[in-house]
């Protein structure tokens, strides 16, 4: 194993626990760092888009990202319909690469 991915939605701990309901931001950070000081390259952080949630985030999340040289995807939520509002939250991956383009120079990658 050489590369692995990592779902970070926040970097706000209290965000960070209505989201996944148990979780711990500072021990998926303390992962981060342990995974990076093992070696690992190209790690990358998975972060599922959500309007009213984490929308506020995505600079500060690639932010994060380049200062750790993490690559970082930005993953639109499931529009299945009405499921626990998702309506209200989904937010279009092309309206977050124009956000985020316009703080970073954005790169395709594979």
């Amino acid at each position: 194993v050489k590369r692995i991915n990592i779902s970070l939605d926040t970097l706000d701990g209290e965000r960070f626990r209505q989201i996944t309901r148990i979780g711990d931001l500072n021990k998926v950070l303390r992962g981060i760092d342990a995974a990076r000081s093992a070696g690992f390259s190209r790690t990358k952080l998975n972060v599922v888009m959500m309007r009213g949630v984490n929308d506020d985030e995505f600079t500060r999340l690639v932010r994060f990202a380049v200062d750790r040289e993490l690559d970082i995807s930005f993953i639109e939520e499931m529009p299945l319909g009405d499921i626990a509002g998702r309506q209200q939250t989904y937010i279009s991956s092309d309206s977050v690469r124009a956000e985020i383009g316009q703080h970073f120079e954005l790169c395709p990658t594979t």
